[in-house]
């Protein structure tokens, strides 16, 4: 490779507090197939955060509703229902979907959390 052009794919990871750094080259100067493989597959994989990761204060409550996900249903919508995440706590609206869990506060819309079924640990009823 040396004294030649390349394309080379670039990396940066993190793994347990520690930050990993890889760079990939292919030694046939004229095949960029790994690139456009990796970089196709993660953009998909990134538009997919919101089924993965929680989302606080985000846009998905317009006009007291859910802005669904493609396939999402609604299975109950519970008003009245309080988030005691604050020393004074929020009442507001309760959703349960086939994907998430959303609450989001009827004073401020913006006040909202959405809990992906894969980000969950564990669901207990505490008495």
């Amino acid at each position: 490779i040396q004294g030649m052009t390349t394309q080379a794919l670039h990396l940066l990871t993190s793994f347990k507090n520690c930050k990993y750094e890889f760079i990939f080259t292919n030694l046939n100067t004229k095949n960029f197939r790994h690139y456009t493989s990796v970089t196709g597959v993660f953009r998909a994989y990134m538009s997919t955060k919101i089924y993965r990761e929680i989302k606080l204060r985000g846009a998905f409550i317009q006009y007291k509703s859910l802005i669904t996900l493609p396939s999402e249903i609604i299975s109950s919508s519970t008003p009245g229902v309080w988030n005691l995440s604050t020393e004074q706590g929020n009442v507001g609206t309760f959703l349960v979907t086939n994907i998430r869990i959303v609450w989001f506060a009827d004073m401020n819309h913006q006040f909202n959390v959405s809990l992906p079924y894969l980000a969950m640990e564990s669901v207990s009823k505490i008495k």
